[in-house]
């Protein structure tokens, strides 16, 4: 259901009463693994970038997205508690200003008054936003966060 949210389109096409369309799609299911993950998680953030989401939020969604969509059970969310533990749902609610995750990482506070300014995110990120980003996101290495938002 989160996946045809964000994407507009189902994983797999499915009936009304959710039975699958084709062989098509029982082979996709059947074969699932790291490749048909990725083209997964391409046409959610082809999504993203069409609706304009910032390159943060984009990797937090696809973040929680590959969690939830794993092999392996195990590998996947055991709990509703651990699903919302997630920073998607966990900082959602201070994510007001564009960017709302690069702000809160980068510590961004106000001084007498005025609010300070954070870096344009295509101009990279800081080590210190990297860093806590990293400590919320699961199968996701520092590495993979800097090198998707041009960080150091």
């Amino acid at each position: 259901v989160l996946f045809r949210m964000i994407a507009h389109k189902p994983l797999v096409e499915a009936d009304d009463r959710d039975n699958l369309r084709s062989k098509y799609e029982k082979m996709i299911l059947a074969k699932w693994g790291p490749k048909a993950l990725g083209k997964a998680l391409a046409d959610v953030t082809a999504a993203l970038v069409t609706d304009d989401v910032d390159p943060v939020e984009r990797l937090v969604v696809c973040n929680l997205l590959g969690w939830g969509l794993q092999l392996k059970p195990a590998d996947r969310p055991q709990s509703f508690e651990e699903l919302l533990a997630h920073p998607l749902f966990a900082n959602g609610a201070s994510r007001e200003s564009a960017g709302g995750a690069a702000v809160e990482a980068g510590g961004a506070e106000e001084t007498k008054g005025e609010q300070e300014t954070t870096n344009d995110l295509t101009d990279g990120v800081t080590e210190a936003q990297v860093i806590s980003l990293a400590e919320g996101l699961h199968l996701t290495t520092k590495f993979h966060i800097a090198a998707e938002l041009g960080g150091p």
